[in-house]
């Protein structure tokens, strides 16, 4: 595609091409519209807002087109399951702490459940601290 047509303010911002779709699950779509300073390129997912950026150049909307689309065609990230499961022992004995400090005094155990709470994040905290040095131990067995 040469030759992009350039914004009329009698007309307004126009929908010129789909430079390209992805489908990940997801439709990803990339169009190009006329805009006051150049092009807009506007990059859309299915209920999501469209990451849009204007091009002075046409050259600059078929490169970041180009550089959306090569990014976009990369596997994400895998997850880092050791600083997940840190973190969430962290967090549970936390709330676990916070469980026993301000509901165990306001009110009586049977009453409130606040030791029941406290125990069951207790255990939760000791389970993803278990499972976390189980990871640190076997990364191999760890996908």
């Amino acid at each position: 595609m040469t030759g992009l047509s350039v914004y009329d303010p009698a007309v307004g911002a126009q929908e010129l091409a789909e430079l390209w779709t992805l489908d990940r699950g997801n439709r990803l779509r990339c169009s190009v519209w006329t805009h006051p300073d150049g092009w807009e390129l506007r990059l859309e997912e299915l209920y999501e807002h469209p990451e849009v950026r204007v091009c002075k150049a046409e050259a600059d909307v078929y490169r970041l087109a180009e550089e959306w689309r090569v990014k976009l065609r990369q596997p994400p990230a895998p997850i880092n399951w050791r600083s997940v499961l840190k973190g969430t022992a962290v967090l549970l004995a936390v709330m676990s702490i916070f469980a026993v400090t301000t509901v165990l005094p306001f009110g009586r155990p049977n009453q409130s459940g606040g030791l029941q709470i406290a125990a069951a994040l207790g255990a939760l905290a000791l389970l993803a601290a278990v499972s976390a040095a189980f990871v640190r131990r076997n990364p191999e067995r760890v996908k």
